[in-house]
């Protein structure tokens, strides 16, 4: 299942496949902007909304919880170019370690840490350029969410390479 193809339904992207970085990048990006797009995804997938402390995060509540890095949740929230789900009480530097992503700032008492997962590169006749689709798993802590990990996948357009 593409974005690419004509008869993509991006209601048909299991956000568990999002969070396990199986997509590819249209077709995460093709969800994505649908989620949060005039055609309201969110409420067509019964999706709720929730105000955070975080105005980088687009968070949600789901209408059941989902199983995601061997804890259940029904927390998922969307940053620029990724999507995580959010753990509470989950220990950061374990869940990095259990998955090989490691930790960038340990001197900050945070975690920030991802693992280049897929990376192509293509050039597009039309535009001329030279793209790079990367997908990484990532794991994290932030403040204005105490008590909770963030795990999840980006999916980035790069240009060159």
């Amino acid at each position: 299942r593409s974005a690419e193809g004509e008869d993509f339904d991006p209601a048909s992207v299991r956000i568990e496949d999002a969070l396990a970085c199986t997509l590819d990048v249209r077709t995460y990006n093709g969800f994505a902007f649908w989620l949060a797009g005039s055609d309201d995804g969110a409420r067509r997938l019964r999706w709720t909304r929730l105000d955070g402390a975080n105005p980088l995060l687009l968070e949600y509540r789901l209408p059941a919880a989902i199983e995601a890095f061997g804890q259940r949740t029904d927390r998922v929230a969307f940053t620029s170019n990724a999507v995580v789900v959010l753990l509470p009480g989950a220990d950061a530097a374990a869940l990095g370690k259990r998955l090989g992503v490691e930790n960038m700032l340990p001197a900050a008492g945070r975690f920030l840490g991802e693992r280049i997962v897929a990376r192509t590169a293509e050039t597009d006749d039309a535009l001329g350029m030279r793209f790079t689709y990367v997908t990484a798993l990532s794991v994290s802590t932030v403040a204005s969410h105490p008590g909770m990990t963030l795990a999840g996948c980006s999916y980035r357009v790069e240009e060159g390479e």
